[in-house]
């Protein structure tokens, strides 16, 4: 009875810490990609438990970016965020047909929070007259609502304490290991 009840915690663990966890196809990248684990991710860092990227793509991809001056950190947040939809590990649901699904909250909010950002001295969003022309550029499809499409998540850039997903994975590890070793 007791092998068994351990056999069962063990096969619950590995469910929620790898297979299950993991099972998100990454559908920027095809069919044969899931999220996995990726400790070393130079920028994008927050998708660090469950990614789609590699540390080198987004070295690749990030590395290029032009340098935009004047922003708020707001701004750079939000831009920050938005480059790194590549990374998201719920990309399935909003990646179609290569283009990224954005919530036009999100756009919105970017693109009056980079209002004062600048790039080669010009206004950044001086040849965007609207926060959808702005997000289509970045070939992003606008549509309205939350649901099914990429939106900001401010809590990864909260610093006074740690999100949701680490507290989670904290608790649920400190009551296997109560049970397991009860």
């Amino acid at each position: 009875m007791k092998t068994e009840s351990l056999i069962i915690q063990s096969a619950v663990f590995a469910c929620v810490f790898s297979v299950c966890k993991s099972s998100k196809v990454c559908s920027y990248y095809g069919e044969h990609r899931y999220a996995a684990p990726q400790s070393s991710l130079s920028n994008c860092s927050w998708f660090s438990n469950s990614a789609c990227c590699r540390r080198t793509e987004v070295t690749s991809v990030l590395g290029g970016m032009y340098k935009i001056n004047k922003a708020t950190q707001e701004c750079k947040n939000r831009l920050n965020y938005m480059m790194c939809y590549f990374c998201s590990p719920d990309q399935m649901d909003w990646y179609d047909e290569n283009r990224v699904i954005i919530c036009s909250e999100f756009c919105e909010a970017t693109y009056k929070s980079c209002k004062s950002a600048t790039f080669n001295n010009e206004p950044l969003l001086k040849q965007y007259e609207t926060s959808s022309q702005f997000c289509e550029a970045q070939s992003f499809q606008v549509i309205s609502g939350t649901r099914n499409c990429f939106n900001f998540d401010p809590n990864v850039f909260d610093t006074g304490g740690q999100s949701l997903s680490s507290f989670l994975f904290i608790i649920i590890s400190l009551l296997i290991s109560v049970i397991l070793f009860h």
